[in-house]
């Protein structure tokens, strides 16, 4: 075993992050070549580990590890049972048509990921965790009033521009599967578009019922009663009878841990932000067939709610009239894809973070915070006045290119320019180097 330390000569921007100290100098500890662990040193304000990082074959419940789920065969569906009384989960509960924790190269976040959390059905969520539940009570003047939320999620199917239809009159070569693409001629409009193209989702031959996304569609007023026609075959068929449409379908629910009516209770759906009266209308652009980053943002000091999908502001508004119960802090209710409308959907979760503060440290992919496009949180092990000590998780960031270290203050503000810590040369990075 080799190991190496490094003291790069890199000092963090003056005045852009009001944690970090103009004096830092990153340290990084190599064993066998591979960073083990990254040091920034400097005068910080300290904190906990973050409450909770759960990677589903493994979770950190602050900072210490709960492996419950480490041996479950990927073939094992995890039951309401498993998560309420049999396994010392992360998670109190779980709803859906079964959990799995699979690690199929073909759809895990990055090489090397592990486990993730997988479900194929019409609705998929995890509840409560335990680490912080309504048993958690803070000494009066003490709960945290802040919640952050990190996570990596994959639907497979877009919730946008979503409908069922019965059809009539089906062409006899009328056999479309997932992915086929297909167009509706809708007729003359003012806009000019005269075709609307879409993807078929699901065809029950039997029943005649096709689920697809119609692209552009917000409702149903110029596909009714029009005729669908494959691009693969030109089969034909009318859309006879409307169904089901897109629903409001919960990726997080935040709540005062106590659970009470009247506490705060915030939900963030494919198409609102809700929290008492607080009812913004919003699509969010979460990405199907691809990991997608979301974050949340409570604020109990503010009344804010900010979230995001994939770095870019997703939406941000105040609320008013929810109570911050005493004693008790904001945490998830629900993660994962809580459908209101019967649909076919799978889903894929890793990387679940969750703590109580906005200040964290995170890997950009570009020397400039306002350039940056993917950022990976990272699970720092320690973070005294003086160090923050983490070891690096890459993710998905294309390891042929330097990562750039950025550290957040409690205000969610991080460094204007990134800390490049590690650099093809180091590496000895090639074409062989896998992102």
């Amino acid at each position: 075993m080799k190991l190496i330390l490094i003291g790069l000569a890199l000092v963090l921007p003056v005045a852009v992050c009001a944690q970090v100290s103009t004096s830092s100098k990153p340290k990084i500890e190599r064993i066998d070549g591979a960073i083990a662990t990254v040091t920034l040193s400097g005068s910080f304000t300290p904190k906990s580990v973050a409450v909770l990082f759960d990677k589903s074959d493994l979770a950190l419940e602050n900072g210490v590890p709960n492996t419950s789920l480490s041996t479950i065969d990927p073939e094992r569906v995890l039951t309401k049972s498993d998560f309420m009384y049999s396994l010392n989960a992360a998670w109190t509960n779980a709803s859906g048509d079964g959990f799995y924790i699979k690690k199929d190269p073909a759809f895990q976040r990055h090489l090397g990921a592990g486990g993730y959390y997988f479900v194929d059905g019409n609705e998929a969520h995890l509840q409560s965790p335990r680490v912080q539940t309504k048993d958690k009570v803070w000494p009066a003047g003490t709960e945290p009033k802040k919640l952050y939320v990190s996570w990596w999620f994959r639907q497979q199917n877009d919730t946008r521009d979503y409908f069922t239809y019965k059809l009539a009159n089906v062409s006899d070569k009328f056999t479309p599967a997932e992915g086929d693409e297909f167009v509706v001629d809708v007729g003359a409009h003012y806009s000019g578009v005269t075709e609307v193209i879409g993807r078929v989702i699901n065809y029950n031959p039997v029943t005649n019922v096709l689920a697809a996304n119609y692209y552009g569609q917000n409702n149903t007023n110029r596909i009714d009663l029009k005729t669908l026609k494959l691009n693969k075959n030109g089969a034909t068929a009318v859309l006879s009878e409307w169904v089901a449409s897109q629903g409001s379908n919960k990726y997080i629910r935040v709540w005062e841990a106590d659970g009470a009516e009247g506490a705060m209770r915030m939900s963030w759906t494919n198409t609102e932000i809700y929290v008492v009266e607080l009812r913004g209308h919003n699509h969010s652009n979460v990405v199907p067939r691809q990991w997608n980053h979301l974050e949340v943002f409570v604020d109990q000091t503010k009344n804010t709610i900010r979230t995001k999908v994939n770095g870019k502001l997703d939406y941000e508004g105040v609320y008013a009239g929810a109570a911050d119960k005493a004693g008790y802090a904001p945490s998830i209710g629900l993660i994962g894809f809580d459908s209101n409308q019967e649909m076919f959907q799978k889903v894929w979760m890793d990387d679940i973070y969750m703590d109580t503060s906005f200040r964290r440290v995170s890997l950009g992919n570009a020397p400039q915070y306002s350039a940056v496009t993917h950022e990976e949180v990272q699970y720092v092990d320690s973070w005294s006045t003086t160090e923050i000590k983490f070891t690096p998780n890459y993710g998905s960031l294309d390891r042929r290119v330097p990562a750039y270290v950025y550290v957040y203050d409690e205000e969610g503000v991080p460094n204007a320019t990134g800390i490049a810590f590690e650099s093809p040369i180091v590496m000895g990075a090639s074409s062989s180097v896998a992102p």
